[in-house]
């Protein structure tokens, strides 16, 4: 666990628009100091949109007890499609973008087909190279490796979030893991890893 407070309801009303002021106010700075677990069950919550607008409708129109089991569905789906890690969650920060080069020497194709991220924690580098396939789509292929050094280590899950849409689930190539043919954009990295999980925010993929 991270230390966090932060309440299911608390999040669920921020996202819906309903918390009062001070709920909002409190939830919004905690977001924006670099809570990974929260910013991570938001995304989460926001999938499970249309169940939690039904759990708004039955409150409106019949008793609470109706609105309670709605509630306790949409926990169910939380937990079931979104398992938290065992361990605890981290965030981890870009400390190197080639973009930022020139001439990167690494480089298999021509300038802009190309580019390496490395994201850090106190445990674990994340590299994450992208190759461009068309004009509008880029291959991601990712590794963790311990920060004292040694062999990678394979994620147990890793998933991708884009600004708008489902999560896209990575695939395992040995100590790598591998996303094809994703859409030039902004994206949200989850990496579960035996003791927890990695969270990487706003990768940018391509040069927009």
């Amino acid at each position: 666990m991270n230390g966090c407070t932060t309440q299911f309801e608390e999040l669920l009303a921020y996202l819906e628009g309903s918390a009062d002021a001070s709920i909002e106010q409190r939830v919004r700075a905690h977001l924006e100091s670099g809570c990974a677990r929260c910013a991570a069950d938001l995304a989460w919550l926001a999938h499970v949109g249309p169940l939690l607008r039904e759990a708004v409708a039955m409150e409106r129109a019949s008793e609470s007890r109706h609105l309670e089991l709605a509630m306790n569905r949409a926990r169910t789906l939380y937990d079931e499609r979104y398992p938290r890690p065992a361990g605890r969650s981290v965030l981890a920060r870009l400390i190197f973008d080639s973009r930022m080069m020139q001439a990167p020497a690494f480089a298999r194709g021509g300038p802009g087909d190309t580019c390496q991220l490395l994201f850090s924690t106190d445990r674990h580098n994340v590299e994450l190279w992208e190759e461009r396939q068309d004009a509008k789509h880029w291959y991601v292929i990712g590794q963790v490796l311990p920060v004292d050094g040694g062999m990678a280590i394979p994620p147990r899950e890793v998933s991708i979030l884009p600004e708008a849409g489902d999560p896209i689930a990575a695939e395992a190539h040995f100590d790598e893991f591998h996303a094809p043919r994703l859409p030039e954009g902004r994206y949200r990295f989850r990496i579960r890893m035996e003791d927890g999980e990695i969270v990487i925010q706003d990768v940018q993929l391509g040069f927009g």
